[in-house]
């Protein structure tokens, strides 16, 4: 269940497709934005806007391996600019 509404990026070890659905209705969610770099140790990662107290089920696949890390993380809120 996600705690709070916002953006949340999910982080992949590898070069993988990386897919949210919204447990009870299956339905897809779409990404907000992806950025792929296969020379870091976290190789992917795509932000998605999650809803709070909704459950979401995290697909993966296309992995090569068996086994990946994966990192779960809400995207930082940028401090409102005060005026001069």
């Amino acid at each position: 269940m996600v705690p709070a509404e916002g953006l949340y990026r999910v982080f992949a070890g590898a070069s993988v497709w990386i897919d949210v659905v919204e447990t009870a209705t299956a339905k897809e969610i779409r990404e907000d934005s992806f950025e792929e770099n296969a020379k870091s140790e976290l190789h992917k990662y795509v932000v998605f806007r999650l809803r709070s107290g909704v459950s979401y089920t995290l697909q993966i696949s296309g992995s090569k391996t068996a086994a990946i890390g994966v990192l779960i993380a809400p995207v930082p809120r940028l401090a409102p600019r005060s005026e001069k």
